[in-house]
């Protein structure tokens, strides 16, 4: 069976449609019944709007990668991702802008949000 440590978690606040949604960002370790290693990234939102929101990132070797395919397939499912921040020590951080430089499909979703285009939501 397999085993999971959880390493860190992210809230990721998106727009779609004019809606803002929190999703919250596992990223844990598992280790499978060879001893391999690899990343997991799963997130999940629930609102009155959309009983539930889920997303699976898999195979990803670096959190950094886990977080990067995250905001590729909110952006790919029409979110356009506005800003982040980090659980350390039982806190929440403060809030950053989501870096969505090179995410296909980024200018789409901000025109789509009524935005002009643009290579990152950062620039909101």
């Amino acid at each position: 069976m397999a085993e999971t440590k959880g390493l860190r978690q992210y809230q990721v606040e998106a727009q779609k449609r004019g809606q803002k949604t929190i999703l919250n960002l596992w990223v844990s370790l598992i280790r499978g019944p060879r001893g391999q290693k690899k990343l997991l990234g799963e997130a999940y939102t629930t609102n009155p709007d959309h009983p539930m929101i889920y997303f699976r990132v898999v195979n990803a070797e670096t959190e950094d990668e886990v977080y990067q395919e995250f905001l590729r397939l909110l952006v790919h499912r029409a979110y356009l991702p506005l800003r982040f921040r980090q659980l350390e020590n039982n806190r929440y951080g403060e809030w950053g802008s989501c870096d969505c430089t090179g995410i296909e499909d980024i200018e789409r979703v901000m025109e789509l949000e009524g935005l002009k285009g643009g290579s990152s939501a950062s620039s909101l």
